[in-house]
């Protein structure tokens, strides 16, 4: 069971992927540290497994791709569209597609997802679309009330949503960022991470959230 919660989440971009032999050696590493019982070497070894095949499955498919192909799967019942509603505004915002980010984030605030925490993506995804518009201030107010979510199992385990953190740090709003990041504390499993960022932030420097697990929205 445990090989199959580690791999599970990089198996499905594993099959478009066109770099094999870096993929091999990271799926390799991921093994490895599955058989050595090793949680945290197999944590980060998968992190960047996921972060691999993304790239790769990128150069062949368009963000605008990406989400006309989730759209069309999220049409096929009522549930899968609400299960899936913070995917789409997620894929929206990586598609430019700002007015339907937009709609998909207050769509699954106001029909939050079974699976995904929808007050956390869809605060960040309506706080982006804020700072598109200009309104710092309200994509301040957004980050806030994401920090306010309880947690699904895939922010517990690897963090936060980082995308509009970072781009209010890039306009020197260290304040909002720091409310969010001690807020996740109460669902991010790895708080070591989390009070790294906290410090940083209190002495007057910037986190760097490079490589971070969803940190590219």
């Amino acid at each position: 069971m445990l090989r199959y919660l580690v791999l599970l989440g990089a198996c499905g971009a594993v099959a478009h992927a066109q770099d094999w032999a870096a993929i091999d050696r990271q799926l390799a590493a991921v093994r490895a540290a599955v058989e050595a019982r090793d949680l945290k070497t197999a944590q980060d070894a998968s992190n960047a497994l996921w972060q691999l095949t993304a790239k790769e499955w990128s150069k062949a498919h368009t963000p605008a791709d990406n989400l006309r192909q989730a759209e069309t799967i999220a049409a096929s019942n009522p549930d899968a569209r609400r299960t899936a509603l913070p995917h789409l505004a997620l894929l929206a915002v990586q598609a430019g597609e700002w007015e339907k980010a937009g709609e998909y984030a207050r769509e699954t605030l106001a029909a939050p997802s079974p699976v995904i925490d929808s007050v956390h993506v869809g605060n960040n995804v309506l706080g982006l679309v804020a700072l598109q518009e200009g309104d710092v201030a309200g994509a301040e107010l957004y980050l806030r009330s994401a920090g306010d979510a309880k947690g699904d199992n895939l922010l517990k385990r690897w963090g936060p949503t980082l995308a509009l953190a970072k781009a209010l740090l890039d306009k020197g709003r260290k304040e909002a960022v720091l409310e969010y990041l001690l807020a996740c504390k109460s669902f991010v499993s790895d708080q070591a991470k989390l009070d790294s960022w906290i410090a940083t932030l209190k002495g007057g420097g910037i986190p760097d959230f490079a490589g971070t697990y969803l940190w590219s929205m």
